[in-house]
Parts: C-alpha cells; sequence; structure tokens
C-alpha cells in the first residue's frame, strides 16, 4: 500500500512511522511542490494546519484529490462539499502525540469516513493506535461533535485559568460538564455535527487521557467561531461560553463575529 503524508509534524510523523512498520511505501511531502502523483495511488494524508488546506488542494492534481484524508480539527466537511471534495476521507483523532518522534496515547477510538477510512484506520490500529471507520454518517456527526466539544471546553477553561487539563478537571468539573450541556443543542442544530448522549462524560473521559496537556483557543473560524455561528444561526443561546471567552481575553473577537453575524457575513 502507497502513503502520502504532508506534513511531518507530530500527527504526520505518528503516520510515517505506522506505514513504514508495517511496510508500506510511504513518502512525506513538505511545504513545496505536488503533494500526490498524478498516476500514484493510496492515502493522501494532510497533517497540516487549517489555513494551509486550501494550497494543499491546490497542490494535488485533480485526480487525486479523492484520495485526500484530512484529520484537522475542527469541523470540514462544509468546507470540502464547498470544493468538491466528496471522496475524501475525514478523521477525527483521538490521540496525543507530545512532540514529534514521541509515542502516541490514545485517548479513544479515532474514527475515519470516507474512501480511505478503512486503510488509514486499519493501518492506525494495527500500529496499537485505536481507529475504526464510522458505522454511519451519525456516527461521524457524533464523532465530530464531541471533539469539537471537548477542544472548545477545555480550550477555553485551560486559557482562562491557565491551567492543563488535569487541573482543569480538578477545580472545574462541574463547570466541563455544565458547558457540554450548554453546547449540545448547538451541536444538535446543524448537519455536520450531533450531540453525543454520553458527551459530557466522553469529553471528561478524553480529557483525563491528555491530563498533561496545556489548552488555548485556536483556529478559531475552525473550531470555536464555527460553534458560535451555529449557535447563532439556530437561536442557542451560550453564555456560560461566551462568559468564559471574555475570562480568556476573547471578548473582542466574540463582539466582532456577533457583529458580523447580525449583517449576515459569517465568522
Amino acid at each position: 500500500m502507497d502513503l502520502t503524508v504532508v506534513g511531518v509534524g507530530r500527527i504526520g510523523g505518528m503516520l510515517v512511522g505506522l506505514g513504514q512498520a508495517a511496510g508500506w511505501r510511504v513518502r512525506s511531502v513538505g511545504r513545496d511542490g505536488p503533494t500526490a502523483a498524478v498516476d500514484g495511488a493510496g492515502p493522501v494524508v494532510v497533517c497540516t494546519r487549517n489555513d494551509d488546506l486550501a494550497q494543499v488542494v491546490a497542490r494535488t492534481p485533480v485526480d487525486r484529490r479523492g484520495d485526500l484524508v484530512f484529520v484537522q480539527n475542527g469541523v470540514l466537511a462544509p468546507w470540502c462539499r464547498a470544493r468538491g471534495l466528496s471522496e475524501a476521507t475525514l478523521g477525527v483523532l483521538y490521540v496525543a502525540v507530545d512532540r514529534v518522534g514521541a509515542p502516541p496515547v490514545p485517548g479513544a477510538a479515532s474514527v475515519f469516513a470516507g474512501r480511505h477510512a478503512a486503510a488509514v484506520a486499519g493501518l492506525m490500529h494495527g500500529g496499537g493506535v485505536w481507529a475504526r471507520t464510522a458505522r454511519d454518517e451519525e456516527d461521524l456527526r457524533r464523532e465530530v461533535g464531541t471533539k469539537l466539544a471537548w477542544i472548545c471546553v477545555l480550550g477555553v477553561l485551560g486559557e482562562a485559568l491557565a491551567a492543563t487539563v488535569g487541573q482543569v478537571l480538578e477545580t472545574q468539573a462541574d463547570e466541563v460538564v455544565a458547558l457540554c450541556e450548554e453546547l449540545a443543542p448547538a451541536l444538535a442544530a446543524g448537519p455536520d455535527t450531533a450531540a453525543d448522549p454520553e458527551l459530557a462524560a466522553r469529553v471528561l473521559a478524553y480529557s483525563r487521557s491528555v491530563a498533561h496537556y496545556r489548552t488555548t483557543v485556536k483556529e478559531w473560524p475552525w473550531r470555536t467561531g464555527w460553534l458560535l455561528d451555529q449557535a447563532t444561526r439556530a437561536g442557542v443561546a451560550l453564555p456560560r461560553h461566551r462568559a468564559w471567552l471574555v475570562r480568556a481575553g476573547h471578548g473582542e473577537r466574540l463582539a466582532a463575529q456577533e457583529a458580523r453575524l447580525s449583517d449576515g457575513r459569517g465568522p
């Protein structure tokens, strides 16, 4: 099996190592040149930042774009649809890699859906990193929603309190639950996320597996900003989350987004 990895940081490095250990033909790609050979085959796993995705797609031959596998945090399905990437594979990762070359630590099973879902999930699971394919579209939406909730809740609490995930759990476990309960209706309001019935329990469980991490609010348009947009359009109030965002120093960004939404301009 051929495997191309675009961006060899912590996650990309993990996949390169798993592919090599499994005997796959592995190719790593940096910032320049085409991401995949026109006559090639196999998954092309994109491990760059979200804001680099458009450039990566532009560097990928049109007839290989269905081989792309996106593993970024945030809600990517609308972005993929808008660019005709309906055959691309989406992955929701629940694995921690502290630094490039460090052993991966799974906190739950990572979930994949799309053309190369079985191949990538099989590679990871065979290498000791729990992974599976999505059972159906609803299953994928629940996983996207769960990871997004974890990012938004632990990100703002970690930044506001200048605390590790473990320290947040020690002092604010009830607030984590309350924020998850507040976010659940927003997650359930759109076509690309869903609210797991055990959302708070799952967020707490994953947090315990990465207790040493420090979390902050990152990549606003793909994560917190996206969720705030969906909540606003669905008429779901998020007073607790808004209050924590202000406490974390994101009041101006929050106000700017609300102004754009009132004008119909999105996040």
